[in-house]
């Protein structure tokens, strides 16, 4: 069985290749990999670019000892779910597990050139989304 397969989806600019980068420094002892969604940018091109690195992926056996960490963007849509499928029979053709990740943000409270008035903040706080 060969390394496993991570796939880190979520919105732009959650974080994912922050995190991806960080996971594959990690996994340097298993000879982390990183392939990032921005080289799969111009849609006509997804497709056969992600069938050249699957089949890479599959027939190369150098990178059966490599964890491969993949960010991206899918939607819950026929579209999104498509495409997951085929990271599923890329990994099945592999012999390896996939590992599915989605990072989300949440709002937060952010604090801006916040006074204080009785020890509390009591003005100019902006909510982010």
């Amino acid at each position: 069985m060969s390394f496993p397969i991570i796939h880190i989806n979520g919105y732009p600019g959650v974080g994912k290749l922050t995190i991806a980068q960080k996971l594959v420094d990690l996994l340097s002892p298993s000879n982390g990999k990183l392939i990032h969604n921005h080289l799969l940018i111009d849609p006509p091109l997804r497709r056969t670019l992600r069938s050249v690195f699957f089949d890479a992926l599959v027939k190369s056996h150098d990178t059966m000892v490599s964890v491969i960490a993949f960010t991206d963007f899918q939607s819950n849509d026929a579209l999104g779910r498509s495409v997951i499928a085929e990271y599923l029979d890329m990994a099945a053709r592999r012999h390896c597990s996939f590992v599915p990740s989605l990072l989300s943000v949440v709002k937060r409270r952010t604090c801006v050139d916040c006074p204080l008035q009785n020890g509390s903040v009591t003005e100019n706080v902006q909510t982010w989304k």
